[in-house]
């Protein structure tokens, strides 16, 4: 099965010939609507159509524009390699042709060598012709086919107001340019050389003044060599090298041009009228370039003399404006010195006030100090007293209990013991049981009497032992009551010297 690729190019003489298609777009390619964007082609790439169908729109399309536009169209069959099938309308009938591996080898890749947009290129890859009427229509679309070769030509032919000529220096252009006057009319002739196949030579009654530069001869030539070109040229300024400076070795030409291009084919100019009293008007034209060319020296030097005022002008003003800043340069050198004196004169009186404030907060701080280290020597000697106190209280009452309870049993026993005495001496002689008792209670009682005096004495020397150790006890906890003191009595923060 086949698959192709289609390719379509329609391009018209003028964009109103898009207003053909408002009611015969049978591809509905939208063609009516290029008219108002002033477009003068429209190309369709990509499309799918069979060769069938790509003739009949081709076909159509052709019948629509008639003599104001052309055509082309190519098929590629991506099935069948190497293979196109090609179709141009230049504005007599459509036209086929076919390249494959039989016929036309080598264009059987024109689908893939060629740009849909490049209608020329197309048209010289195919090695397609045209015939005399086809070539008009071609014309009037922007290609001219010089022999068997098509090539594009601009159609804008605005021109500068002057366009100097090249090559004025040659052959017998120096006298026919000392001859010739502003305002006279000229004619084009193709020129062409092995370097510049599009040169343009321009001509005077006399004979060459020059030619076009390229970039004028290259939209002329085209359309002069198709006798389509209606012109008027004529000199605007002639200065012949005889009356420029010594270092300059061609004359300056420049003329005006108004061209366009006829509908109709224009025989080639070969002539020019007659300048009438030549050497009169020559003199005079000399004579006004001489006093345009003084005039013109005078405006220079006064131009430079005013230009050299205005400099020296500028100049004093420059040296003025120079003197104004290094003037300001140094008063704002001269405040900013002085503002750096003030500032460290500040700088120095903020340092000595703060060091001052800081001598007396530090003197207030260290009298703080000293008043609350007083306090704590205080509070610490109060503790330690304290402490001394509840210790001599504790022994003494530890001793006094134990002297009361042991003066409780001596008198218990000092009872005791006197009434086992007196019990003793009343008994008679043979009461021996009881005597035996009493005497026994005597040595019971004498000898608790001694433990007790014994243990009143080791109670004193207890309470001495104590007593002597209280201090030493007490004063054992300063550390304590020291770390209790700096809690009770916080020193205040000492004042931060400056820098």
């Amino acid at each position: 099965m086949s698959q192709y690729s289609s390719r379509i190019h329609i391009k018209v003489s003028s964009p109103e010939v898009w207003r053909k298609f408002e009611d015969e777009d049978d591809a509905s390619f939208g063609l009516a609507e290029l008219a108002k964007r002033g477009n003068t082609s429209f190309v369709v790439s990509g499309t799918y159509l069979s060769a069938e169908e790509l003739f009949g729109i081709v076909n159509a399309l052709a019948e629509t524009l008639g003599k104001d536009g052309i055509i082309i169209a190519d098929n590629t069959d991506i099935n069948v390699d190497p293979y196109d099938y090609c179709l141009y309308y230049l504005g007599s009938y459509v036209q086929t042709e076919e390249f494959n591996i039989y016929r036309g080898k080598n264009k059987c890749e024109m689908a893939f060598e060629t740009d849909i947009m490049d209608i020329p290129g197309w048209l010289n890859y195919g090695g397609f012709s045209a015939s005399e009427a086809e070539k008009e229509v071609l014309f009037r679309c922007g290609l001219l086919v010089v022999g068997e070769h098509y090539e594009p030509f601009s159609t804008d032919l605005n021109m500068p107001d002057s366009v100097y000529l090249r090559e004025t220096s040659f052959k017998k252009r120096p006298e026919t340019i000392e001859r010739t006057i502003i305002g006279e009319e000229v004619y084009f002739v193709h020129s062409k050389d092995a370097y510049d196949p599009l040169r343009i030579e321009v001509m005077s009654e006399l004979g060459s003044l020059g030619y076009l530069p390229s970039d004028i001869s290259d939209k002329l030539t085209p359309i002069l060599t198709n006798n389509r070109l209606h012109y008027t040229a004529a000199t605007v300024e002639v200065i012949p090298a005889s009356l420029r400076n010594k270092h300059a070795k061609s004359s300056d030409v420049a003329i005006s041009i108004k061209a366009e291009i006829s509908d109709e084919k224009t025989p080639a100019k070969k002539t020019v009228p007659k300048v009438a009293d030549r050497d009169r008007r020559v003199a005079q034209d000399r004579s006004r370039i001489i006093e345009q060319r003084k005039a013109e020296e005078e405006r220079k030097r006064k131009e430079e003399e005013a230009r050299k005022a205005e400099e020296a002008r500028k100049r004093k003003e420059e040296e003025a404006r120079k003197a104004e800043e290094e003037r300001k340069r140094k008063e704002e050198e001269a405040r900013k010195a002085e503002e750096a004196r003030k500032r460290k004169e500040e700088e120095a009186r903020k340092a000595e006030e703060e060091l001052r404030k800081y001598k007396e907060d530090h003197k207030k701080w260290e009298s703080e100090c000293a008043d609350i280290k007083a306090k704590r020597s205080a509070f610490v000697d109060a503790k330690i007293a304290e402490e001394k106190a509840a210790i001599v209280d504790a022994a003494t009452k530890k001793r006094d209990d134990a002297i009361a309870k042991a003066n409780a049993v001596l008198k218990e026993q000092t009872d005791r013991k006197a009434l086992a005495e007196s019990t003793l001496a009343s008994l008679g002689v043979f009461k021996f049981g009881a005597k035996k008792v009493q005497k026994s209670i005597i040595e019971e009682a004498a000898k608790l009497l001694t433990d007790v005096q014994a243990s009143i004495s080791a109670a004193e020397a207890v309470y001495s032992t104590e007593m002597e150790a209280a201090d030493k006890k007490a004063k054992s906890k300063r550390r304590s009551f020291r770390k209790n003191a700096e809690i009770e009595f916080p020193l205040p923060v000492e004042p931060k010297k400056p820098n």
